[in-house]
């Protein structure tokens, strides 16, 4: 039995993927913690998993409402001090042997070097982001002063490429969404998901039945400058459903926004629903292009219209539509009507975006689960 300590970025979005792994390993016989906000504590809790609770619950509101890129530098400068000072009493508490860290999780990554134990990282979508892209602050963590502090030997690379772990560094895609050419340690594993085997409530059967359904998604992160961008996109798709006549379901799964009213009875809004329980049915995704999102509808075979806020999204956006999975669309000139023109485009049979995303699910079904290709490299790593 190994013991293992995953460490995501911490948006919900992010912790859901990484219990997929979480699941794996645990069906291996490892003892495996999660580290995670303390709001998504009793999720994972729930789910069947050990929680660990980050101590960075008080710079939270600080951090999604930042507005330059100084403010970004220096909250998650914070994060990541406070976060190799638990972690490094955590490790001992526990014996923890093996650490995952998300790549953008920099306090995890340096509080393993610092602490001597093997650790891998799991890229959090193809277009990892570098320090320099400004107004997001991802990256923007002056590394090279943190390991001063630690007393580490200096390594060259920005904090996000020193979020990547020499030893191994898991990608969340396969081969056809490169955009650079793989860091020798690098293993692709496919668009992890996790499954969920949650009660579906008793309408979802009544719906798309009769006619297609399209799942509209929103983000886990809630940014308060992207607030009014989000609802723009919520808004304009619930409408664009409605005037279709098509059945949607809208959820939000962001809190800190105002209510949506459905437009009419084919559309319903719910705050969060676990997608799994709708993907399946559903014949098309709308969303902002989060690579959670956009491995769920890959895995299931959805097209997708991706009209991305922030982060990589962009970037993720322009992938999918580049390689004849989706179309993206641009959230500031987003249109009733033109939505609705897509929409109906990429739910006829003979779509080249429906054929080429059910082609990519059938090919990742012939081989090994990302969660199982994950699992087998880590555990080779903890030997």
């Amino acid at each position: 039995m190994t013991r293992i300590l995953i460490a995501p970025r911490w948006a919900r979005s992010h912790v859901v993927t990484n219990l997929a792994l979480a699941q794996e390993l645990v069906c291996r016989g490892h003892e495996v913690y999660m580290y995670a906000l303390a709001s998504d504590v009793k999720f994972i809790a729930d789910a069947g998993y050990r929680p660990l609770e980050m101590p960075v619950t008080d710079l939270l509101p600080g951090f999604y409402n930042c507005v330059t890129p100084e403010e970004f530098r220096d909250i998650n400068t914070e994060f990541a001090r406070r976060i190799v000072r638990d972690l490094l009493g955590r490790f001992r508490e526990l014996d923890i042997e093996l650490v995952v860290s998300g790549i953008y999780s920099i306090g995890a990554a340096l509080a393993a070097e610092k602490a001597g134990l093997p650790w891998a990282s799991l890229g959090t979508a193809p277009f990892e982001l570098s320090d320099e892209i400004a107004g997001h602050g991802t990256g923007l963590v002056p590394v090279h002063q943190l390991r001063r502090e630690l007393e580490l030997p200096e390594r060259p690379g920005t904090a996000i490429e020193q979020g990547r772990s020499p030893l191994l560094h898991l990608m969340r895609w396969t081969k056809e969404f490169d955009v650079t050419p793989p860091v020798a340690q690098a293993r692709h594993i496919g668009p992890m998901v996790l499954g969920d085997d949650a009660p579906a409530p008793d309408w979802l059967d009544r719906v798309g039945r009769d006619r297609p359904l399209v799942l509209v998604a929103g983000t886990t992160v809630p940014f308060e400058s992207a607030t009014a961008d989000l609802m723009r996109l919520l808004e304009t798709s619930a409408r664009a459903l409605h005037a279709l006549g098509v059945d949607g379901i809208v959820t939000p799964a962001t809190a800190n926004i105002p209510e949506l009213e459905p437009p009419g009875p084919n559309v319903r809004v719910m705050k969060f629903l676990p997608h799994d329980l709708v993907i399946g049915r559903a014949s098309l995704v709308i969303s902002h292009g989060g690579w959670g999102t956009v491995c769920r509808a890959l895995a299931n075979g959805k097209p997708m219209i991706n009209i991305p806020l922030f982060f990589d999204q962009p970037f993720n956006a322009q992938l999918c539509e580049k390689g004849g999975f989706g179309v993206a669309m641009d959230v500031a000139s987003l249109e009733i009507d033109r939505l609705a023109d897509t929409v109906r485009r990429l739910l006829s049979a003979g779509s080249r975006e429906r054929e080429r995303t059910e082609a990519y699910a059938a090919a990742l079904r012939d081989r090994p689960s990302p969660a199982r290709l994950a699992a087998d490299q880590l555990l080779a790593l903890a030997r």
